[in-house]
């Protein structure tokens, strides 16, 4: 897990962590800042704004206590078809900012070694 600011520094790297359904990404977050990792909360001030997808939405509960506003795309309600105006510019906007961190995820995969599926055996040598 990478913590990226919007002008695509890394702030810091968590993990490895084990990834199948019950380690997404975001029971991973909340593990994160449940434990403090790499001192977390020292430099996550209140109001600030963490720019996440959708698949951190299992996470707003942990978030939100620590008075961190959350930014990710909209859902469409039931029976709607589409957003309204004000919901579809914010998406776009989310999904603006959230490039940033896929950029920096192409970045690091460019290493050849990051480029592939590592086996977990390789990780006491790493």
């Amino acid at each position: 897990m990478v913590a990226v600011t919007t002008t695509g520094y890394i702030v810091s790297v968590f993990g490895p962590f084990f990834s199948d359904n019950s380690n997404n990404d975001a029971s991973i977050l909340k593990h994160i800042m449940i434990n403090n990792y790499d001192d977390i909360l020292q430099w996550v001030e209140e109001n600030d704004i963490m720019i996440l997808d959708r698949g951190f939405r299992d996470s707003l509960g942990v978030l939100k206590p620590l008075g961190i506003d959350v930014a990710m795309p909209s859902f469409l309600g039931p029976k709607q078809n589409q957003s309204d105006v004000e919901d579809a510019n914010n998406s776009r906007f989310v999904t603006i900012l959230r490039w940033v961190v896929e950029s920096v995820n192409a970045r690091i995969k460019r290493f050849k070694w990051f480029n592939q599926v590592i086996p977990n055996s390789s990780l006491p040598s790493v």
